[in-house]
């Protein structure tokens, strides 16, 4: 497995038809350097991603973890973890002591994932995300648990 920056060419495997319009705009924030989104790629496919945003928290020193997608197949393939434990080293080399996340409640592998690598719960969140396809724009929600981790050189 290799860990590597999201390209142009992820959109298909890893972006659903609705939501294929934030590919680009995810890319270009790349692109000035306020976002970092890892992919996973096993034998040249993409297989799961996740996000870093640096603006996102308004805290000092804090980074947001979200947008965690690892394709069904492979799930429980050790895909997320490396994805996180990616994250979290670009996050300290960018000198960020904390990363938060939110997990919806009813995600079980999530939060085992996520309390496995030592994210704790610190509170409640919503996350509020849109899907377009064509001229159909929808909005959705989901009541979610607060995560956090104090990122330590090891």
């Amino acid at each position: 497995m290799r860990i590597r920056t999201l390209e142009e060419g992820d959109r298909d495997l890893l972006f659903g038809p609705r939501l294929r319009w934030a590919a680009d705009e995810w890319l270009a924030r790349q692109r000035r350097d306020e976002i970092h989104v890892a992919v996973a790629e096993v034998e040249g496919v993409p297989v799961g991603r996740i996000g870093l945003d640096f603006t996102a928290s308004g805290e000092l020193g804090v980074v947001v973890l979200w947008a965690a997608l690892v394709r069904e197949e492979w799930r429980d393939r050790g895909v997320g973890t490396a994805l996180m434990r990616h994250l979290e080293d670009v996050a300290r080399d960018r000198g960020c002591s904390t990363v938060e996340l939110l997990v919806a409640q009813d995600n079980g592998s999530a939060l085992r994932l996520y309390g496995r690598l030592g994210y704790e719960i610190c509170g409640h969140g919503v996350n509020r995300w849109v899907e377009q396809e064509g001229s159909v724009v929808e909005q959705f929600e989901e009541i979610c648990w607060r995560m956090r981790k104090r990122l330590v050189d090891e």
